[in-house]
């Protein structure tokens, strides 16, 4: 999981209200990444921040054992990430399909909703072609999304203290 690679992104933050294990659908994701294996010929990296409350911090990672979830995951106790990005309250809106200089180009949940996995899949996909055939980057960022360029903390980038967290069984 590389935030800083030359590739598209698909990033995940979940925040600490309401029912943690209803929303992650960590079951749809590792659908979503094993299907992306064979789709792209330069798989999205998946970024997943999670920001529990301290009494969810050991629910969390029982849900990731209990769904085989075995993605790295950063873990985001003091919410850095969403303080400087000011994420949208709803978790449909809690995910984005990001540039290769992390602009936004999508926003929406394919765990929750499979139109916006396609839509996820045909944008890479039609971006990578177009960058084939025309020597470029992909195209300019969805104005839906006003090309927001989303900010990563800089402990989350270095991934110390504990931050990134590999789930093992």
């Amino acid at each position: 999981m590389d935030l800083h690679s030359d590739n598209y992104k698909i990033m995940l933050y979940v925040d600490s209200l309401g029912c943690t294990s209803c929303r992650l659908k960590l079951s749809e994701w590792n659908k979503i990444m094993k299907e992306s294996d064979t789709v792209f010929i330069r798989k999205p990296e998946f970024v997943f921040f999670f920001q529990p409350k301290k009494k969810d911090e050991k629910e969390l990672a029982f849900i990731f054992r209990q769904n085989g979830f075995r993605h790295p995951v950063f873990v985001d106790k003091e919410n850095e990430i969403g303080k400087l990005n000011s994420f949208p309250s709803k978790p449909e809106y809690q995910c984005f399909l990001l540039d290769r200089d992390n602009k936004v180009i999508i926003v929406g949940n394919p765990s929750l909703n499979p139109g916006i996995w396609t839509l996820f899949k045909k944008t890479i996909i039609e971006r990578e072609n177009n960058k084939q055939s025309s020597g470029k980057k992909g195209g300019e960022s969805s104005a839906f999304a006003k090309n927001t360029k989303l900010s990563v903390p800089a402990s989350l980038q270095k991934k110390k203290g504990g931050i990134m967290v590999k789930i093992r069984n």
